[in-house]
């Protein structure tokens, strides 16, 4: 079973808490219905449900009037749009449009209990999980560009030689393994925390930080050791360059994770 996240919306990205998807529950307190669009709903053209964020309650305070409901994919009301975008080819990413679309209420996770209690539910370990994610992500992408760039250097002879004997060349390829055994570290220190059920929302922003710029640079730097070839399709490092320009925005932009940061550890 397949499940996608409905959390952004068209003029919501990291203000969660203003979403205007909005829940309605019917008089008998049964059902509930659905109204609203979501954006970057990656993989909902393929799952079975949307793991969907909600305004549960018009009058309600703010991070009070959130729940989460699970609504199927194939339900009556539901129009799902793909959205192209540069990188991230295998992310089948969506436009999820719900009009009057009814689900029961037992579909509200946490049922009665959960109704109004979404924000508690995404913040703290739901999130840190999903910088996490995007964390571990930019490390592999970073790390695989970086395999690439080594073997290329050891291959590619110029001027008598494999250019991975001219210092312009091993010289960046020893920063950029220093850089990536710098990020590993602080990706491992941040996930130790959650492995232990310790707060870390400060360790995990920081770590989303660090690496997603980091891997940046990495990558940027290896594309230029492969040269021509680096931009070249028939290459993947062409892939990597795409695929790691996205990770400093996804999963919550890096001025989101310094707001974190300061707000975590009282700069503010």
């Amino acid at each position: 079973m397949l499940f996608a996240y409905g959390l952004s919306e068209p003029n919501v990205g990291g203000d969660l808490p203003s979403v205007t998807t909005k829940a309605t529950r019917s008089d008998d307190g049964k059902s509930v219905t659905i109204n609203g669009t979501k954006r970057w709903c990656t993989a909902a053209d393929i799952s079975d449900y949307i793991y969907c964020l909600v305004r549960s309650d018009a009058d309600a305070p703010r991070y009070k009037n959130l729940s989460f409901v699970l609504i199927p994919t194939d339900a009556e009301g539901i129009t799902i749009e793909t959205i192209g975008h540069m990188g991230l080819g295998y992310a089948h990413t969506t436009d999820v449009t719900f009009e009057d679309v009814v689900i029961p209420f037992e579909n509200v996770i946490g049922g009665e209990a959960g109704w109004n209690m979404g924000w508690p539910m995404l913040a703290g370990p739901a999130l840190d999980v999903e910088k996490l994610e995007l964390t571990a992500m930019a490390l592999g992408i970073a790390g695989a560009a970086l395999e690439d760039a080594r073997a290329y250097a050891k291959e590619r002879e110029q001027f008598g030689k494999p250019i991975s004997q001219y210092q312009a060349i091993n010289h960046v390829l020893a920063d950029a393994e220093t850089k990536l055994a710098a990020c590993r570290h602080m990706l491992y220190y941040a996930a130790w925390f959650a492995d232990n059920d310790r707060p870390c929302s400060a360790e995990t922003s920081m770590a989303k930080l660090f690496v997603t710029e980091t891997a940046v640079e990495i990558v940027l730097e290896c594309q230029k050791v492969m040269g021509a070839y680096g931009c070249a399709d028939e290459y993947d490092m062409e892939r990597y360059v795409r695929d790691i320009l996205l990770m400093p925005i996804l999963g919550g932009s890096s001025n989101m994770m310094r707001n974190n940061i300061a707000k975590r550890l009282n700069i503010i």
